[in-house]
């Protein structure tokens, strides 16, 4: 784990597995937070996005990318 530690923050490129599917991540995009716990860096994107109250009108496949983002933000989250 301390090696993967030293990588956080690189712009390294490595196969992810995250919702079913393999993913191209960066660890560019993650840090380690003052708990010394690892985070990823979108999960206040994904907030935003999954925020349904800045939808006018909110469908099926709003609800669906909810839940996908729902899900993300947990994985990334560590909960």
């Amino acid at each position: 784990m301390d090696e993967f530690r030293e990588l956080v923050g690189k712009d390294i490129i490595v196969d992810y597995p995250f919702c079913g599917e393999m993913q191209k991540w960066s660890l560019k995009n993650f840090y380690i937070d003052e708990n010394g716990n690892i985070k990823h860096k979108r999960i206040d994107d994904l907030k935003h996005n999954s925020n349904l109250s800045r939808l006018n009108k909110i469908t099926d496949k709003d609800m669906e990318r909810y839940e996908k983002y729902q899900k993300a933000i947990q994985i990334l989250s560590g909960d």
